[in-house]
């Protein structure tokens, strides 16, 4: 699907003679609860590195939303943390190896 979507603008790189290295995949990733997000991420990663094209990964660890930080695997941060930033409290988060991030940590 990646390659069919990107058919027409890889023509297009082609067409006005655009080095590959000189394209940016800016900015991509996905929420990290979505139902294969870890296929997502690996497939656009390869479809990246397969082209050449130079990178930015959006995001690792991000500040104000917990949707990107794929330490954090796929399930949600449950009612207690939630509750106790709710208190205030400086909690940590429970970020582990996963299948989200061990194969984008390898790749990126």
């Amino acid at each position: 699907m990646i390659e069919a979507y990107f058919k027409p603008f890889l023509h297009w790189v082609k067409e006005k003679n655009i080095p590959n290295n000189h394209i940016i995949a800016g900015e991509f990733g996905c929420m990290r609860k979505n139902v294969g997000a870890d296929t997502y991420l690996q497939d656009i990663i390869e479809f990246i590195n397969r082209n050449n094209f130079q990178r930015t990964f959006y995001s690792f660890r991000e500040d104000e939303w917990d949707g990107y930080d794929y330490e954090l695997g796929t399930e949600g941060l449950g009612r207690e943390y939630w509750q106790a930033k709710e208190r205030g409290e400086n909690v940590s988060l429970p970020r582990k190896n996963n299948s989200l991030f061990e194969y984008n940590q390898a790749r990126i």
